[in-house]
């Protein structure tokens, strides 16, 4: 009942205030030609609005699209290999997962050295992650600081993704102990 109020308001609320407006011109104008203008000056300023609105709705319209044809790729660290799944609707192409530092001081990096070229809806790829030590491979140990389950500190796992349409989506997860939080660009 009260959307429908809401509703009835905002259709009446316009029309009563244009009506208003250019009763008041007719009123306080004796002259025909002024009349005409200020009813023409009203009409113009309920069109600005109402393409103002329509504008409004086509860009929401266009979101509510975007999120439901989005690919959303979310990584699943499992000790020394990852998986990479879509959870979104849409087709996720070229995605990649940016090398996550683990300790900036000995300048030690996780890298996924190869991007999954095509995920489709609910699909999962397996992804080997790889240490690196100033430059260099390096022993995988450090690989189990990406398992919520063996986390000490928290990391942040950025993935890129294109849709169809080549549109890139990023989405950060932040890794730490017994914990996986994602956000999504």
């Amino acid at each position: 009942m009260r959307h429908t109020f809401h509703r009835l308001l905002t259709l009446i609320g316009p029309l009563v205030l244009y009506a208003g407006a250019n009763w008041v011109a007719f009123a306080c104008e004796a002259d025909w030609t002024a009349r005409q203008t200020w009813a023409v000056v009203f009409t113009g300023a309920v069109v600005i609005w109402y393409t103002w609105e329509t504008s409004e709705l086509r860009r929401a319209a266009y979101e509510q699209m975007d999120l439901q044809i989005r690919p959303y790729v979310v990584v699943q660290p499992d000790g020394k290999s990852s998986l990479v799944t879509n959870f979104g609707n849409g087709v996720a192409l070229h995605v990649r997962v940016q090398p996550v530092v683990v300790n900036s001081k000995e300048q030690i990096e996780l890298r996924f050295l190869k991007t999954v070229p095509i995920l489709r809806s609910g699909e999962s790829a397996p992804l080997e992650v790889t240490c690196y030590k100033e430059g260099e491979p390096t022993s995988d140990i450090y690989t189990a600081l990406l398992d919520p389950k063996k986390a000490t500190e928290e990391y942040p796992v950025t993935v890129t993704c294109d849709n169809l349409d080549l549109k890139t989506y990023t989405t950060i997860q932040r890794v730490a102990a017994n914990s996986i939080v994602v956000q999504a660009k």
